[in-house]
C-alpha cells in the first residue's frame, strides 16, 4: 500500500470518504462544482495556512517512514502563514511535517526551492519528488494537476534549529483557485 493511500485511510477519522476523495484528485471529475464541494470540506479557519505537525521520536538519522507519517494526525499541530523561518523551536528527535491542500484550475508545473532541518523529503500527491540532505535548500518541479492537491514536506529533527518551509507561496501560485491546511474535524 503507497503512502498516499495509507493517508488518504486516515483521512477516514475526518470524515471524508476515501473513495469520494479520491474520485475527484488529480484531474477527474474536475467541474466547478466539485470545486465548490471540495471547498466546503475545508477548515474555513486555515484557509492559506500550512498544518505543521510534531511526532517525538528517538531514532537514527533516517527518512521518515510511512509508519511515522501515519500517526502525525494524533501529534502537536500548529498552524501557520507562509513563512521563511528555518526554526521551529518545537526541540530535538521528532519527525515534522508541513502540509496543505491546493486546489488548481488547470495542470501547472512549477519550480520551487525548499528546506528542511534535517534531512526531508517532499511529496506531491502522495509521490516522493525529492529528498533533502540535512539543513540543505533544494530546487525541485512540482507538477500539479488540475483539481485537488496535496502538497507535504516531511523531516527527521535530529538536534538544534528545527523546521521545513518552502521559499514559493504555494497559495499564491499561478492557477491555485484556494489553498486550505486542513479539512473540517
Amino acid at each position: 500500500m503507497s503512502l498516499y493511500s495509507e493517508w488518504l485511510t486516515d483521512m477516514d477519522n475526518m470524515n471524508i470518504t476515501e473513495d469520494k476523495l479520491s474520485s475527484i484528485h488529480g484531474g477527474q471529475d474536475q467541474s466547478t462544482s466539485d470545486a465548490d464541494y471540495l471547498e466546503s470540506l475545508m477548515d474555513p479557519a486555515r484557509k492559506n495556512q500550512w498544518k505543521c505537525t510534531k511526532m517525538p521520536w528517538a531514532g537514527s538519522r533516517v527518512s521518515p517512514t510511512t509508519t511515522h507519517l501515519r500517526q502525525y494526525l494524533k501529534t502537536n499541530v500548529q498552524y501557520r502563514n507562509q513563512d521563511t523561518s528555518s526554526d521551529w523551536g518545537w526541540g530535538s528527535n521528532y519527525i515534522g511535517t508541513r502540509e496543505c491542500w491546493l486546489y488548481l484550475t488547470q495542470d501547472y508545473s512549477v519550480s520551487v526551492t525548499w528546506y528542511t532541518d534535517d534531512e526531508g523529503t517532499l511529496f506531491l500527491n502522495g509521490n516522493q519528488i525529492a529528498t533533502s540532505a540535512s539543513c540543505t535548500r533544494k530546487t525541485s518541479t512540482l507538477n500539479f494537476k488540475k483539481g485537488l492537491n496535496h502538497l507535504m514536506i516531511t523531516f527527521s529533527e535530529q538536534s538544534n534549529g528545527d523546521g521545513a518551509y518552502m521559499t514559493t507561496n504555494p497559495f499564491t501560485m499561478s492557477y491555485v483557485k484556494w489553498g486550505y491546511a486542513c479539512f473540517k474535524s
